[in-house]
């Protein structure tokens, strides 16, 4: 007779030691394919930093070249004023003779 209840056998199914195997090979690819994806993402953090870096410097260049013209456009206008001030100064010269 046999005694019924549980048992420890030493053997092991071919079918336990693929489906060990293929989730250990799923859990690989698994975390391998997330280290590639944070890769990814950190590469294109450092891009955006750095394209944002450089369009901060170039509106910065900008704003000085604005700020170079606008100047610029004071100071002609202040010109074009002593220029018409002159030319009814002399118009008003003619006048009188």
């Amino acid at each position: 007779m046999t005694k019924a209840g549980w048992h420890i056998d030493r053997t092991i199914p071919l079918a336990m030691i693929l489906t060990i195997l293929v989730q250990i090979g799923t859990t690989v690819w698994f975390f391998a394919k997330m280290d590639s994806r944070v890769a990814n993402l950190e590469e294109k953090g450092r891009e955006e930093k750095v394209n944002s870096v450089e369009t901060r410097r170039e509106d910065k260049d900008w704003r000085d070249r604005l700020t170079r013209v606008e100047i610029r456009l004071v100071e002609i206008a202040a010109d074009l004023r002593v220029l018409a001030d002159k030319e009814k100064e002399r118009a008003n010269a003619e006048k009188n003779k």
